[in-house]
């Protein structure tokens, strides 16, 4: 998750950077100057993405990835007549026990 926040965070600030210091250099200097800021910023985020390959953790892929989507849809498929739970406890839900990482989500009445 947090590999998700910096990269959300860098990408936000490279939109920061592209619609306001590069076209500020544009105006006030030249396409030249701006396109070797633009250079300058991609050769660093290359830099960083470099750097931090190792710490990058790489699973090989195992069976298809088309094989979960399909049970969804095939669950949703034959599932799409049966009426809702009225109660969030009806719910099936893994013990928190058997949870190591993440959170639950609360339960919401968004699609009901």
């Amino acid at each position: 998750m947090s590999f998700f926040n910096w990269w959300s965070f860098g990408l936000c600030c490279g939109l920061l950077l592209g619609v306001t210091v590069v076209v500020y250099v544009q105006d006030r200097g030249s396409w030249g100057v701006a396109d070797v800021v633009v250079t300058a910023v991609m050769a660093v985020s290359l830099a960083i993405f470099i750097i931090g390959r190792r710490n990058y953790r790489y699973r090989k892929p195992t069976g298809s990835p088309f094989t979960p989507m399909l049970q969804v849809l095939v669950a949703a498929i034959a599932k799409r007549n049966q009426p809702h739970a009225s109660d969030p406890a009806q719910l099936y839900e893994t013990p928190k026990s058997e949870k190591v990482h993440g959170r639950l989500l609360c339960h919401t009445r968004q699609l009901r």
